[in-house]
């Protein structure tokens, strides 16, 4: 289906157009109007659309004056407040079989939620329950629903407790997933998944939309790949409705595991990379984000592995000085400089031999679980665990795994390992993203190993997908984050080209989160955590944001870049 940007009333009649001459050429695919603020054009348009998509925190637009603390009247009163807005549109809708979907979006709920719920994926749910309870009253079911968010971990927390909701009342309504404001490039495509496939797995989701700045159909063939990830009969596991106990589903909180050195619990998930070489003679430090200089000391990229794995570790040097290597049991224990050298076990062989290194790894499979797990002491404090995902169901092996560690009552940090075979880079984004991603955003896992046996995937693909899949999880932030909206008919600039401006230019900064938005519809609730916005404000005219603040006003955009960089360097950011 396809979604236009419907704002007012003339653009109504122009989609009336459209939507004639499709019909005439042959063309049947149903059409769906995007509404927000003015209920008039949405009962226009639903008069000869497929579809109409209304978003309950400013389809009734005006400043609420009522009480920020509510009771059960001021509740029903706001109700019927609603009700009477809603009524036209429903009895439109039933006359000409229209659609409608709730669409509610985290950065646009009304003043009244926030005031009542929160900046909150309660409030989500409830802003949506409010106007899904008048259409069960008034018997309209022609209904889908959707709470996105530009945070993949909100989104899916939001749609989890929807879904968990319903199920109370009884109502079985399609849902339709995306992470709104996704961004473009790597990021975008894996903050998407992450998100998406996380509900997916779970047998949560009808529809998706992937949503990029980039041009519009560059978005169909990322979503093609992500809904090809998980097909429903064959991956629905509902673990969240049965009170699982080994993760949270609803409050993301961090599985409780031991601190060994820089993993576990008390550290952010670390990042193991493979040496793709044959001998450390040609080891190229660079690929790893990491340069020794001539005095010896050492600079690392804040995107340059934790720990490097070298399988055949033969010749020790000072080009490999500070650097936390992971070699074979055997091979580690021939060696005489032990020094930032760690050994990895399979099972059998840890027994023996754990306690004579500060930091030992053991590559396990979920089978050997209970066996393995159970024959550990006490004494075995110094070990991490390197889960072997190589299974077809990762997401639902690697919950099994979680649960049994539960039972066990073992605290050992676990390390997420998956080796791909993808015949493209975007292929292993994606994937990995939708398998070691959504366990890393349930907060299962202390790190994360990605390899891909193609040898035209490089290192320094492995080590930003890596990266960019953590930072998608909220799990470590290791790079400016950017919130983006794809461009529509309300953006009313080249929001594509300001994007990779402002990357560009602030591609060395870590930490810092910058909004890109094309309008206000979204723009400054999305942006609310953000510590710059880039919002605009009309054609070829930008408001710049500190926060929730808008500090610099209808700047044209051809200086906006440059404006909003001054800014940042204003505050020494």
């Amino acid at each position: 289906m396809v979604r236009i940007t419907t704002p007012t009333l003339q653009e109504v009649e122009s989609l009336k157009k459209i939507h004639t001459l499709l019909r005439e050429r042959g063309y049947f695919q149903p059409l769906v109007a995007d509404v927000h603020y003015q209920p008039r054009v949405a009962e226009e348009v639903a008069k000869f659309i497929e579809k109409v998509r209304i978003n309950p925190g400013n389809f009734i637009p005006g400043k609420y004056r009522g009480p920020r603390e509510f009771d059960s009247s001021e509740q029903q009163l706001q109700i019927l407040k609603i009700r009477e807005k809603l009524l036209p549109l429903i009895h439109i809708c039933k006359e000409n079989n229209t659609a409608l979907r709730i669409g509610v979006n985290h950065g646009s709920l009304s003043e009244r939620i926030l005031n009542w719920y929160g900046d909150t994926p309660e409030g989500m749910v409830e802003s949506a329950l409010e106007f899904l309870r008048i259409f069960q009253e008034e018997k309209f079911h022609k209904i889908v629903i959707s709470l996105k968010a530009s945070s993949s971990r909100v989104m899916v927390a939001a749609n989890r407790l929807l879904v968990n909701r319903m199920n109370e009342m009884d109502l079985r309504y399609p849902l339709h997933l995306g992470v709104t404001e996704a961004g473009d490039e790597e990021e975008g495509r894996i903050k998407s998944a992450v998100g998406i496939c996380s509900l997916l797995a779970d047998g949560i989701g009808d529809t998706i939309r992937v949503s990029l700045t980039e041009d519009p159909e560059e978005e169909i063939p990322v979503a093609k790949r992500i809904a090809d990830v998980y097909n429903r009969k064959k991956y629905v596991s509902n673990v969240i409705f049965k009170a699982p106990g080994y993760f949270e589903p609803f409050s993301f909180r961090r599985r409780s595991s031991r601190t060994i050195r820089n993993i576990g619990e008390n550290f952010p998930p670390v990042v193991i990379n493979s040496a793709k070489c044959e001998s450390m003679k040609d080891f190229h430090l660079d690929e790893y984000g990491v340069r020794i200089h001539p005095d010896g000391t050492m600079e690392t990229e804040t995107t340059a592995p934790d720990y490097f794995f070298c399988r055949e570790y033969e010749d020790e040097g000072p080009e490999t000085s500070g650097m936390q290597i992971i070699i074979d049991h055997e091979k580690w224990s021939a060696l005489k400089n032990k020094a930032g050298k760690y050994p990895v076990f399979k099972p059998g062989h840890i027994f023996r031999q754990t306690g004579t290194c500060d930091l030992n790894f053991l590559f396990i499979t979920p089978e050997d679980t209970a066996s393995v797990i159970s024959g550990l002491t006490d004494k075995q404090q110094n070990l991490v665990l390197i889960l072997d995902l190589g299974h077809f169901r990762v997401l639902n092996t690697g919950r099994e795994f979680f649960k049994q560690l539960w039972e066990l009552n073992s605290s050992l940090p676990v390390i997420l390992y998956r080796q791909y075979n993808s015949p493209q880079p975007e292929d292993l984004m994606i994937r990995a993203s939708a398998e070691l991603g959504a366990l890393i955003q349930d907060e299962l896992g202390d790190g994360i190993w990605i390899e891909d046996v193609n040898p035209e995937i490089s290192i320094k693909t492995l080590r930003s997908i890596s990266f960019n899949i953590l930072q998608a999880c909220s799990s470590r932030i290791s790079r400016t984050e950017y919130i983006s909206c794809p461009s529509c008919g309300r953006t009313l600039f080249n929001i594509q080209s300001a994007l990779k401006k402002i990357k560009h230019a602030t591609a060395d900064l870590k930490g810092l989160k910058i909004a890109v938005m094309g309008c206000i519809v979204n723009g400054p609730g999305e942006m609310a955590d953000a510590d710059y916005g880039y919002v605009g404000a009309g054609p070829g005219i930008i408001t710049l944001y500190k926060g929730r603040l808008a500090v610099k006003k209808n700047i044209p955009e051809e200086n906006a870049v440059e404006e909003l960089l001054k800014l940042i360097k204003e505050d020494e950011k």
